[in-house]
């Protein structure tokens, strides 16, 4: 009996081992992609970002001008870094799309999600915001390798792809600050996310678990899931102005209708606060716990091939 007990210790011990050591390698991964995207700040940076943290933007260093030098500079990026999963044509096809559960983004259609006008087209600085911070819980990550001024190129390429940019920029809906306290909006949103009937995609806890959830496809007729805001990150991420952006504007392509057409700038913003309220929060416990929640499609976006050439390009894109 007592050899039995001492096997068992030992198997345990063994499988306690086997998790700590594949747990050491999965952040020495993360680390060394991290720091191949962009020295050892971007490892802060990514353990930030897949713990959930909203990364910060450089917008104070002036856009370079939106030119044939500049779309070209942003196609040869693009080329580099994008078409794993983009494809060649940035229509979503590329050789890793189908391994992904979040499909890319296929910018030849004409159907953008995350943006902040009403109008089919999104601006240059909702395109940035994706490119800098990334996609939480998809493999969309942020580029902490790329300079401002290469974000801006890939932006002004990617507008060559469909013909939604040939018109001026379009404005941005306007985002309303609170007009009560957090906690009576908190409770406003609450009512208004049962008005809104949220509950039949997300569910009435936030669970992503409500009674459409299982019948919602997007504009080719793939199956697509609501978040679940109790224990998945945002993938806007957490701040209220993402939050208020997604629920007023919508997201294109999807069963998700932009609500600016039926409740209140009030009930938006009270809406926002509610969700915010609920939400995953970042736990702010560094690379470990971020890599322990690491999402299939966010290991996926570290192990793309094309993450691990940060600075080929460099010598051509400063000429």
């Amino acid at each position: 009996m007592e050899q039995k007990k001492k096997s068992k210790v030992a198997v345990y011990a063994l499988a306690g081992g086997g998790v700590v050591i594949l747990l050491l390698l999965l952040v020495l991964f993360v680390t060394l992609v991290a720091k191949s995207m962009g020295g050892m700040g971007s490892v802060t940076l990514m353990a930030q970002w897949l713990d959930g943290q909203t990364l910060s933007l450089d917008l104070e260093t002036p856009p370079p001008p939106e030119n044939g030098d500049s779309i070209e500079a942003g196609k040869a990026i693009f080329e580099m870094r994008c078409i794993a999963c983009h494809g060649i044509k940035g229509d979503g096809k590329g050789k890793r799309a189908n391994e992904l559960k979040t499909r890319p983004a296929d910018f030849t259609s004409g159907f953008f999600k995350w943006k902040s006008t009403l109008d089919p087209a999104p601006t240059n600085l909702d395109l940035f915001k994706v490119i800098g911070r990334g996609l939480h819980g998809t493999a969309m990550l942020p580029w902490p390798a790329l300079r401002p001024a290469e974000t801006w190129q890939v932006v002004y390429y990617i507008k060559t792809l469909s013909d939604l940019f040939e018109e001026n920029q379009p404005k941005p809906v306007n985002i309303s600050g609170p007009t009560r306290s957090i906690p009576s909006s908190i409770l406003l949103g609450k009512k208004v996310y049962e008005k809104a009937k949220c509950y039949e995609c997300h569910g009435f806890e936030g669970r992503g678990d409500g009674q459409k959830a299982g019948k919602l496809k997007d504009y080719k007729g793939l199956p697509i899931k609501p978040r679940n805001f109790i224990e998945e990150t945002l993938k806007r991420g957490n701040e209220l102005d993402e939050i208020y952006l997604t629920i007023a504007t919508g997201l294109n392509g999807t069963p998700m209708a932009a609500y600016s057409k039926t409740l209140s700038e009030d009930e938006m913003i009270s809406l926002a606060y509610y969700i915010r309220s609920i939400a995953r929060k970042p736990a702010g416990q560094g690379m470990i716990s971020a890599a322990m929640h690491m999402t299939p499609d966010e290991q996926m976006g570290m192990m793309i091939d094309h993450v691990m050439k940060p600075n080929v390009l460099r010598p051509n894109l400063n000429k």
